[in-house]
């Protein structure tokens, strides 16, 4: 979770829309978006913490029954989830990481719980994000 300081962050998990182009349909398996966020008191204030991932459609590739795709944090590059789903297994994959090394990996027969699993952690060490105080 960025530089800050915090301890006792409560993470929130989130399930996305689906990715729906009327041009791509393949891409239906995908999500819209990918948000982490968590909530922290920072310095006597109460935070909020979100990094948001989106595709990039130039990395989907299909492989027989495998399509992948990658998505990529708003805030830096060097922020990514690359993202699996096998038609054949009903299965996803997803493997989130930070500065490019791996921090996360998530597992999921059908959509909701894959991105309960793949979120539920909320902001890793480190992960670009923005910081904004709670609303009272």
């Amino acid at each position: 979770m960025s530089e800050q300081d915090i301890t006792n962050a409560t993470p929130y998990g989130f399930i996305p829309s689906p990715l729906l182009l009327e041009d791509r349909p393949e891409l239906a398996v995908f999500s819209l978006n990918v948000m982490f966020m968590s909530q922290a008191n920072i310095n006597g204030v109460d935070t909020s913490g979100t990094a948001l991932y989106e595709p990039f459609f130039a990395s989907y590739r299909k492989n027989g029954h495998t399509q992948s795709m990658r998505y990529y944090n708003i805030y830096s590059e060097e922020d990514y989830i690359d993202m699996t789903y096998s038609s054949d297994k009903w299965k996803y994959i997803g493997v989130k990481y930070i500065k490019g090394k791996e921090v996360l990996s998530a597992y999921g027969a059908d959509w909701r719980m894959f991105f309960v699993h793949l979120t539920m952690n909320g902001l890793a060490k480190c992960e670009s994000c923005i910081f904004k105080p709670l609303q009272p």
